[in-house]
This record gives C-alpha cells, structure tokens and sequence, in this order.
C-alpha cells in the first residue's frame, strides 16, 4: 500500500495516549504513544503481546480512559484528561469486555453499552434507541473532555468480532445506521449493499454460529464502515483464521482499507498482516514506540531484537570506528570475550570488545544486522576471504523452511542457515564446537 496520504481531505487522527496502570507497583504499565494518522492512510502497530497495542486501541475506542494525553479526530477533542482533576476512568465503566459491572441506572447503561460502531453487547437494538435529547453529553469540565464512545464515530473490528449471535448478519450491519437515526429500511438497504461489497450478499440471513470465521470478520468489517467512521480501528482482524482464510480474506481487507477515506490503525503482532495492509508501521515495545516508517525502511534497518526477529536478522549495537563496530557486552559475555580481526588469532582478554568488520565506514553510536544465510559453518577455522570469524557452540538445530536453522552460543550469539545436506556433513548437533565465518560484504551497519 503506498500514495494514499495525498488528496485526502481531513485532518486525521492526532494523539497523545498515556494509559498508566498501577504505577509504582510491581506489574505496572504505562503506555506512552504519539500517534499521527493522516486520513486516508493505514499505520499498523505492530509488537510482542503485552506491549500495549491493544490498550492503544481501547483508548481510542473510548473504551479505556486516558490517565494524559489527548485524542483528537478530525480537530474534535474525543478524550483530553486534566492532570490534577484525579478523574476516574468512566470510560471503562460500561464496557461489558471488562466482565460485570455495579448495578446502574437504565439510561447509563444505555449510554455505555449502545455503541454500533465498538460493538459492545446488548439485549435488543429497539431496547436502546433514544432520541438524541435523551444522549448524555460530552462530559467536560476544567478544561478536560471526554466523548463517549457510541459519540466518536469510530468503527472497530475486535479480533473475536463480537457480532450480535441473535441477529442475523444483515441486522448485525444495519444495527449501526439504524442506532444513528435511520428508518428500518434504510438501514437494511445500507446493510444489503455493504454485504454486497464484502461479497456476502447471499448469507444476510444467516446468524453468526452459521457463518465461518472469514465470513464473520467480513460481517465485522460490514458493520464497522457501515456508519461512516472518520477512524477505523482493526485489533488482530485476522488472527483466528486458518492459513488459507488469512490469505484470502487479508487481500480483501486490502481492498477495503485501500477504499476507506479516513484513517484507519491495524493491531497485530503478525508482521505480514502489517506489511501487507498498512503503509506505515510502528513498533510498540513496553507500552512505547521503538522504530517508525514505512515496510522497507523498518525490515531494512531493525533497530530493537524483536523487530530483528521479525525480519530474520541478527542485530547488534555498538560503537562504530570506521570499518569496525565495537559491539555492546552482554551479561553473560563478561568474562573472556573474542576480538574478530582479520587474520588475527583471536585475543583473549576480559578487556577486549567483540567487533566486526564492516565494508562502509562509520562512526558513533551504531547497530550491524546480517542476515543468517550470510553466516558459513566450519569444522575448523577458515582461511581465505571471511573477514569475521569465531569459535561457537551449537545451542540448537531446527527446520526452517529448506534449511535448517543453526543457533549459535558464544562470543558472538548468532542465528545460522544451513542446507541439510551442510548440516550432515558437519554433524551438527547441539553442544557441538564449530566455527562461524561471515564476510564484511555481508554486515549492514547504519547509526543507532
């Protein structure tokens, strides 16, 4: 996806979310997110479970109140907490995702649960239709803000889709329109038509349980742009699909996300799902963004382990001098650590750095990323051209793809890809001593 931030009209999503949990305690969280979309563009947040993707959502959605920050939509204020006021976090209050809740009045549980776009549960649609007289306000006070969610115009697919099970898959799509003001009808006109365009127009009778899971997130999908969100909002839409549905269904997502004119955020932690559907990634690790840009600036140039992971990298940091990165000492590679030099043999000493020699000079602060295919295995220490080599010990052998993946223990942790044919011939097997060559050709180093 590429060229879909130009003329669009709008201002977009622009966003400061600050969520903390239990802060001080053991366990604590705290999300801290600038968090700019333009409209008409696709941003996907991409991370370990546990990093505060989904919270980032749920803020958004209005189901998870800010402890700081801002949400602006559009140049609407959605949620802008005063610092000092101490307010509590009505947002999640009504949300029947967070498990039961005290007992309340009617008009504030209507208020809460009646919300098309975030789909939070319900009895019957005719239970909670109210003139917009009846609606509770934005609340606003001191200068903080806060609109609730049936009031932000924005959709969301959760990952388990959350459809209505005793609404048929038209009703599903037409509750939306219909809590917005339009007659039955309409609504159901609407809904006939978004079916349409996700290529179920012949299952609008059937209720969720006769559907399967990519015709459910379709249905979810429907549902959501339905009520024209100015943001749309995708929490692991495609995680509870089978291979060949993921495939299928991720290149009609495309489409749609391709077509919807507002912004729109993807959460996953499957790095294809965001390479294929959004046209700028951003990482979140422990509640905060470790690396943005688009697909081949981010895969190109990883700068945490976890986006080396991703990619199929292996990455270090370290302090460059020219042709050589002076690499970081870990932990447990504070007792003898090897230096690499060309044709030297290697130097033991408690002082020395790992390094590795580079082909493009570079100076400061610096990360070195090779990929495993580029790492050569020896039974002994290679002559000739390879610029980097140490001793290493095989901590694990496993399939990957036609090859086998190597993992190598020692001075240099590193991840190896060898033909199975190269894995006889060696012998591998864990707690084997062999030798690691990569050349300098190889070594991408860039500033940290």
């Amino acid at each position: 996806m590429s060229g879909r931030r130009a003329n669009k009209s709008g201002t977009g999503l622009d966003a400061h979310l600050v969520v903390e949990r239990g802060a001080g305690e053991p366990g604590g969280f705290r999300l801290d997110l600038p968090l700019r979309v333009a409209p008409g563009e696709t941003v996907a947040l991409l991370g370990p479970n546990g990093a505060g993707k989904t919270t980032a959502l749920r803020a958004l959605a209005g189901l998870e109140a800010l402890s700081g920050g801002q949400i602006i939509l559009n140049g609407e204020i959605l949620d802008r907490p005063k610092a000092s006021a101490g307010r509590s976090r009505a947002a999640r209050s009504g949300s029947q995702i967070d498990g039961p809740q005290p007992r309340r009045s009617l008009r504030a549980v209507n208020w809460h649960r009646n919300n098309p776009d975030t789909a939070v549960r319900h009895t019957r649609p005719e239970e909670f239709e109210q003139r917009d007289s009846e609606r509770v306000p934005p609340l606003e006070q001191h200068g903080a803000r806060w609109v609730p969610p049936e009031d932000r115009r924005i959709g969301v697919v959760f990952q388990d889709y959350l459809l209505f099970p005793h609404l048929s898959a038209i009703d599903n799509v037409a509750f939306g329109p219909r809590r917005r003001g339009s007659g039955r009808a309409e609504a159901r006109a609407l809904a006939a038509d978004w079916l349409d365009r996700v290529g179920l127009g012949d299952f609008g009778k059937r209720r969720p349980r006769q559907l399967s899971g990519g015709q459910a997130q379709r249905v979810a999908l429907a549902r959501a742009l339905a009520t024209d969100p100015a943001l749309l909002l995708l929490d692991e839409p495609l995680a509870a699909l089978d291979a060949r549905t993921r495939l299928d269904t991720r290149a009609e997502l495309h489409r749609h996300l391709t077509g919807h004119t507002g912004p729109a955020i993807v959460v996953t932690h499957d790095p294809v799902d965001a390479l294929m559907l959004a046209d700028r990634l951003i990482v979140v690790e422990d509640g905060r963004a470790v690396q943005e840009g688009d697909a081949e600036s981010v895969t190109a140039r990883p700068r945490t382990d976890y986006i080396a992971r991703l990619v199929g990298l292996n990455l270090y940091r370290g302090r460059a001098e020219g042709h050589r990165v002076l690499l970081d000492r870990t932990a447990d590679g504070s007792a003898s650590v090897t230096r690499f030099d060309a044709g030297d043999e290697p130097a033991e000493s408690p002082e020395d750095a790992v390094a590795l020699v580079v082909s493009d000079p570079l100076e400061g602060p610096a990360f070195a990323a090779f990929p495993p295919s580029a790492v050569a295995l020896y039974p002994s220490r290679p002559e000739g051209s390879p610029r980097n080599t140490w001793r290493a010990t095989v901590s694990g052998v496993h399939r990957h793809g036609d090859n086998l993946r190597v993992q190598l223990d020692g001075p240099l942790k590193a991840a190896a890809d060898v033909t199975p044919a190269a894995a006889a011939q060696l012998g591998l097997e864990p707690g084997q001593t062999v030798w690691a060559a990569v050349k300098a050709t190889e070594i991408t180093a860039y500033p940290a």
